[in-house]
């Protein structure tokens, strides 16, 4: 016979009482039990925090061991707490003995009925019911006779009594140790002096002292016996603690003078045995006032109609015109309570005084100048402190000078492509008035024409002017002169001043194309391309989007559409009127010229279409606009191909060239340490800075090869993607592996270590180590042979125009740097030398570098490409920094007076972003960072 089990409530209903009651007096005894075990643990975590005072108060303990015993102490109290959680669980299991301890059962009525089985029969079943119902009023009973849950609370009341008043006896039997040694235990961070029956007394309370003067500090102690030896606890930032001896001034007082104090620190007085001292104090630093900065706005007259000029002071000279007030402008380091300048002219004479104005921390101050002199600025504080290091400066008086006249462009030695308009400007200035500019034209060895070109007198002037030199029928080698005269209203001098002689030199078309070869990059050749692809790509876009808008948005996408079109149409008008370069360049021309009609019908078409057209009619304008596009993807794409390829084999080329260069770098670290050695010895080290500037650049070199290497693995992969050029790739991978195998950047670093080191002999030997490999790899996997023949085999495989153009750009790398070689050669010559040198060199290549010296040529589309070489950026870098020198005296623009280096005047021609010089140096700086090497290897002077 079978029977339901006694958990189904609907047919034991004596089961759920029961069940409910012991489940809330599990709860509640577990709970009381737990609070009884917080009050244990609040006991033991006083006893144990009295044990550790206890030692403290015996050992002095450190931070750190007060931060160990506070660690220690919470450890404990987390597993007391542990603890008495799983004591508070076990003891909530044993609740229903526990009530039948309290009803004095012995029949254990409650703890039976929970462990009788299931029953397996009806009279079973009635009798397991009886059972719990005799367990329920049990439980009743017990918890009338008393509830086990007071007990616990009761235990828990004790306990926090009792720590209560052990606290309390503690307080009051010795307030200031437990407060003492309490801070001391849980706040070991804070400074808190151990306990001790001595009290401190710092005088002065708030110590501060004049930056680098001295300061007495002393200490009164009480409380106990009469110290014998007391110590000032000296902590300075970044230092140590210093103890040092403190002298005895009178009964229970002691002093000491820290001197020549000149930054921030801490002291205390401390028993010598370290049983007691003070609390830290900060030791202020008081500054004296500072000029922490100066700037002077000059004036100039009214009638000179100069306009004001701001200058920063910083112990150069300020240049000024007769009769100029100079406004100064001081700022200090802390707050000014006054201030003055005092001028006295330069030769002797009465000093001039003029007080100024102070606000805040800034001094501001007028000083009316006729004459040349030596100004001095000094601001002092609210208590009369000056600054110790006055601001002196030399004022200089600027008298009215002659004008100054130049030809602004063309640039002199520039050249002219024959057919080509060119543009002539001329500037000039005076310090007032010009009264006459003229301007003179010859075309050698004719007669110099001149025409006047000033129409009313001003200060400045600049004059423009086009020859359209077609009509002039100009020749290849013919020249072209340009001068300016210039006056001005002087009333005492006749000041007729002519600027140099501009000469220009007639080339033929040919030969600029040669000149655009040398300046244009693999890079530049190939962003060209990208730039037409995107171009259409965005026009494309826009057609796209106007035929997926809604309705209420077409008006934008069509304006779109115009806009990218006409945008693209500008950009395929410019590539297409390029003048060509490359045999590629004809075929590029020829796409971008259909794509200039393609744009502007597209634009017309987008102009006539309005939100009211048909959308039958709209859809099917934009779609005839993207058809008419993609009809010359695929010659753009294939163009595009072509011209990847070229590229990918250009900078395969550049990237063994560059291996071949560093060689060479590493060819003259290897003498410089050689002749390191031979000039100041292998092991006695008379100039160790000129040993770590060669380990410096050596740690250069070393960053470019690394980079360089780095560089390959991304070359040869994009190399492979390509069958055509194969031959380079694995040309490339050959060098690669060489160079991994040979271990060149390990030695280069331990040469750099080395020399670093000051061992000159073992940096030569890893130098010329890593060089005797680079040179073996140079003659083998880097030759220019190797490179000649993998460029060869893939131009077979490349379309004849593709194949003749890769070809052209690599004999025009080869060139310029064959001309940067021969520039750097150049640079250690003689300057007579030199000079003849690059007189013949641009006599021979005629064109010279291109577009930084060209006056007129004709059009050539140059997109802007912001790839960077990084071993090209350091190594223009490091030849910059070595190659500059003095500038020669004289070196000017060359007014027709030969003014000399004594004349500062301002010049009134300089504009920003412009120089005025017009030497060879000023013109390599103007060149775009593209060009520079290439302008280098021409006008290297």
């Amino acid at each position: 016979m079978s029977s339901q089990p006694d958990s189904n409530t609907a047919e034991n209903p004596a089961a759920a009482p029961l069940d409910a009651r012991l489940r809330r007096a599990r709860i509640a005894c577990g709970l009381g039990t737990w609070m009884a075990g917080l009050g244990r643990a609040c006991v033991a975590a006083l006893l144990l925090a009295v044990v550790f005072a206890l030692v403290d108060l015996g050992f002095v303990l450190e931070s750190g061991s007060r931060r160990l015993l506070l660690g220690i102490w919470l450890g404990f109290i987390a597993l007391w707490v542990l603890a008495e959680i799983i004591w508070a669980l076990r003891s909530a299991r044993l609740v229903p003995r526990e009530y039948d301890l309290i009803n004095r059962d012995p029949r254990r009525t409650i703890a039976c009925a929970l462990t009788i089985s299931e029953p397996d029969s009806p009279l079973g079943q009635w009798l397991r019911e009886q059972s719990r119902r005799e367990a329920c009023d049990a439980l009743r009973r017990a918890e009338h006779s008393g509830h086990p849950l007071l007990r616990r609370l009761a235990w828990a009341l004790g306990y926090l009594l009792v720590t209560g008043g052990i606290l309390g006896i503690l307080t009051a039997a010795a307030p200031r140790a437990v407060e003492t040694l309490g801070l001391r235990l849980f706040c070991p961070s804070l400074d808190i002096p151990p306990y001790s029956p001595y009290e401190f007394e710092l005088t002065p309370a708030e110590p501060s002292v004049l930056y680098g003067d001295d300061i007495t500090l002393s200490a009164a102690i009480s409380g106990g016996e009469p110290p014998s030896d007391v110590s000032l606890l000296l902590e300075t930032p970044g230092l140590p603690l210093q103890k040092l001896p403190a002298f005895r001034d009178s009964e229970g007082r002691w002093s000491f003078v820290l001197e020549k104090v000149t930054g921030p620190c801490r002291i205390a007085f401390a028993l010598s045995d370290g049983s007691a001292r003070s609390r830290f104090v900060d030791v202020t630093v008081i500054r004296n006032p500072r000029i922490t900065a100066a700037s002077a706005t000059v004036r100039p007259p009214a009638y000179t109609g100069l306009p004001e000029r701001r200058a920063t002071l910083g112990g150069s000279e300020i240049m000024a015109p007769d009769g100029s007030v100079i406004d100064f402008e001081l700022t200090g380091s802390m707050d000014i309570a006054a201030g003055y300048a005092e001028f006295v002219p330069a030769g002797g004479g009465e000093p001039q005084r003029a007080e100024g104005r102070a606000e805040g921390r800034t001094m501001r101050v007028s000083l009316p100048v006729r004459r040349p002199g030596v100004v001095t600025l000094q601001i002092s504080d609210a208590a009369g402190r000056e600054a110790p290091m006055p601001m002196k400066t030399r004022i200089g008086i600027v008298p009215d000078m002659a004008p100054e006249v130049r030809i602004a462009a063309p640039e002199d030695g520039a050249y002219v492509v024959a057919g080509s308009p060119l543009t002539i400007e001329v500037e000039a200035a005076d310090d007032y008035a010009l009264t006459r500019l003229n301007l003179y034209k010859a075309l050698r060895p004719y007669r110099q024409h001149g025409v006047s070109i000033l129409d009313q007198e001003q200060k400045t002037s600049r004059y423009s002017c086009t020859i359209d030199t077609a009509a002039l029928d100009l020749r290849e080698g013919e020249v072209i002169e340009l001068r300016a005269e210039a006056s001005d209203a002087n009333p005492y001098r006749y000041n007729i001043i002519s600027s140099g002689t501009t000469t220009l030199s007639v080339i033929t078309p040919e030969q600029y194309r040669e000149i655009l070869m040398l300046e244009t990059s693999y890079e530049e050749f190939m962003e060209r391309y990208r730039v037409l692809a995107e171009a259409r790509d965005r026009s494309l876009r826009a057609i796209e989007n106007a035929r997926n808008a809604p309705p209420f948005e077409r008006s934008r996408h069509l304006m779109s559409i115009i806009t990218g079109s006409n945008e693209a149409k500008q950009i395929a008008a410019a590539l297409a009127g390029d003048f060509p370069v490359f045999d590629m360049d004809g075929k590029l021309s020829e796409v971008a010229r259909k794509l200039v009609e393609v744009f502007a019908r597209n634009a017309a078409d987008a102009a006539r279409l309005t939100v009211a057209t048909p959308e039958e009619e709209y859809l099917a304008a934009l779609r005839t606009m993207h058809e008419r596009l993609e009809e010359l993807q695929q010659d753009l794409d294939a163009e595009m191909a072509q011209a990847e390829l070229v590229a990918l084999g250009a900078e395969a080329q550049d990237a063994v060239a560059v291996f071949r260069e560093l060689t060479n770098r590493q060819l003259e670290q290897v003498d410089l340490l050689r002749r390191f050695m031979d000039e100041y010895g292998a092991k006695n080290i008379k100039q160790p800075e000129r040993l770590e500037g060669l380990a410096d650049d050596q740690s250069v070199l070393q960053r470019d090869y690394s980079d360089w290497l780095d560089s390959l693995s991304g070359l040869i992969e994009r190399l492979s993607a390509h069958e055509e050029l194969g031959e380079m790739a694995r040309m490339l991978q050959a060098l690669q592996a060489a160079c991994l195998g040979a271990e060149i950047d390990t030695l280069m670093a331990y040469a750099a270590r080395y020399a670093a080191n000051r061992e000159p002999a073992e940096a030569h030997r890893a130098a010329e180590t890593a060089l005797e490999r680079m040179q073996k790899i140079a003659r083998k996997e880097a030759s220019e042979q190797t490179a000649a023949d993998a460029a060869e085999k893939c131009c077979g495989q490349m379309s004849s125009q593709a194949a003749e153009t890769l070809r052209q750009m690599i004999n025009a790398m080869q060139q310029r740097r064959q001309q940067r070689q021969q520039a750097q050669q150049q640079c250690s010559q003689p300057s007579g030398q030199q000079q003849n040198q690059q007189k013949g060199q641009q006599q021979q290549q005629g064109a010279g570098s291109g577009s930084s010296k060209m006056a007129t040529a004709p059009s050539r589309f140059r997109p802007t490409n912001n790839k960077k070489s990084k071993i090209g950026t350091r190594r223009s870098n490091k030849m910059h920094g070595r190659g500059q020198g003095k500038p020669r005296k004289g070196d000017g623009s060359g007014d027709g007076r030969g003014r000399g280096d004594g004349d500062a005047r301002p010049s009134a021609l300089a504009e920003p972003g412009r120089r005025r010089d017009s030497g060879r140096d000023a013109n390599i700086e103007q060149v775009p960072p593209a060009y520079r090497d290439a302008v280098k290897a021409y006008f290297s002077n």
